[in-house]
């Protein structure tokens, strides 16, 4: 399966919520870099030949082109970031109904390596599930 594009990602994730009422999902993206993000530098770009692409930059790597941060010497692959999909709630929304609509995405989700959900804040909340009583208490 070809890898898919954030954009890609954002619309089949709006097409598995649809059903529901509860989220859209507004954006997938990368997030926490840590270090921080690799950066591309005038050495990578070279005529005739561009280390763009993942398997380019360690080709880079492996003849003295590095991340261009500061002189950064951190290899690609420990350039490390979190994936994930924002999401906005379209109103208040049970907790039940929240949690059965993320699992209609989580197969997807997981497919795509998805780290993760945002929650975008425009007032309105998860409901915690009602107060129970047992034995006269409330648990």
């Amino acid at each position: 399966m070809p890898k898919l594009t954030e954009e890609q990602i954002t619309k089949q994730l709006n097409e598995l919520l649809e059903p529901g009422d509860a989220f859209t999902c507004e954006s997938v993206r990368h997030v926490n870099f840590k270090p921080h993000p690799y950066m591309i530098g005038p050495r990578h770009l070279l005529e005739g030949h561009m280390y763009l692409g993942e398997a380019e930059i360690r080709e880079a790597e492996g003849v003295g082109v590095h991340c261009y941060d500061h002189g950064c010497r951190i290899p690609y692959d420990q350039h490390t970031s979190d994936f994930v999909a924002f999401l906005r709630l379209k109103h208040n929304v049970a907790n039940a109904e929240a949690a059965n609509q993320l699992m209609l995405v989580k197969p997807f989700a997981m497919e795509q390596k998805i780290d993760g959900f945002g929650f975008i804040d425009d007032g309105f909340r998860i409901l915690a599930p009602e107060n129970k009583e047992k034995n006269g208490q409330t648990v």
